[in-house]
């Protein structure tokens, strides 16, 4: 019973930086991507948003990224690390995909900027 313990918080994904619920308008343009998406939560390493899939799939290597709310946009270089299908049911004909996305190396106005646009726009 133990070892079954064990292996279950072994396995858990834990995050290392808190994750924050926005405010509606709060949106993500990518660079390589025309639309802008509705971020679901951010935090101080990466964002995640939903989006319908066309077919595009990202690489792996970085791009440039802007992060809009209230009055202020953050400009940072990101990195997709998690792209998944969910099960919406709302679109039958269409796939709901989920995209992660980690923040790469940021200097300390990129930093400060972050922190404060969190501050502004968390619900």
């Amino acid at each position: 019973m133990m070892n079954e313990f064990v292996k279950r918080v072994f396995s858990m994904k834990i995050r290392r930086r808190r994750r924050y619920r926005l405010k509606v308008g709060a949106c993500v343009v990518l660079n390589a991507s025309p639309g802008r998406y509705q971020i679901d939560d951010i935090g101080y390493g990466g964002l995640s948003f939903h989006y319908i899939d066309n077919g595009y799939r990202s690489s792996g290597r970085s791009f440039p990224l802007r992060i809009m709310g209230d009055n202020q946009t953050v400009r940072l270089n990101g990195r997709t690390v998690d792209e998944n299908e969910t099960g919406e049911l709302i679109f039958h004909n269409k796939k709901i995909r989920r995209r992660g996305i980690r923040f790469e190396t940021r200097d300390r106005r990129q930093k400060k900027d972050l922190k404060t646009f969190i501050k502004n726009n968390k619900i």
